[in-house]
């Protein structure tokens, strides 16, 4: 089923798109959700300043990314794949060590990335796909 949305082109976007998305913004309020929860782990390592900084700027460009996948700009999901796809490696220590800080941490993660996963699902594969490819000028 499609849903129209306003995204600045003329086509229907199909609502696998409009989910991923919404999965997107999902994963970013519960990554905030697990940095609340690590807070004390986080700021025994490092200042509170660097934290807020590191966070922000991840949200911004994972906020950013999110909108551009909205707008289908296909170069936004590839770069969102490549990240993920660079993070997965650390993915297995990183959720460890939630877990042993918070098992609430660990399971959010999880959560977290599941959501991230089915978003990249619903823009790689059709319908959402083929809304990405290059629109072709109708003389």
């Amino acid at each position: 089923m499609n849903q129209e949305i306003s995204s600045g082109d003329s086509r229907v976007q199909p609502s696998q798109v409009a989910t991923a998305v919404r999965l997107l913004i999902a994963s970013l309020v519960l990554g905030l959700v697990t940095s609340a929860l690590m807070w004390s782990q986080l700021t025994s390592k490092a200042s509170v300043g660097f934290i807020l900084t590191v966070q922000g700027v991840t949200v911004a460009i994972l906020a950013w990314l999110s909108f551009k996948i909205w707008k289908g700009r296909n170069w936004a999901r590839i770069t969102f794949l490549a990240m993920t796809a660079l993070g997965l490696p650390f993915f297995s220590s990183a959720v460890k060590s939630y877990f042993a800080a918070s098992s609430a941490a660990g399971y959010v993660s999880l959560l977290q990335t599941a959501l991230q996963l089915v978003a990249l699902y619903l823009i790689f594969a059709r319908p959402g796909s083929d809304w990405f490819k290059p629109r072709v000028a109708v003389p």
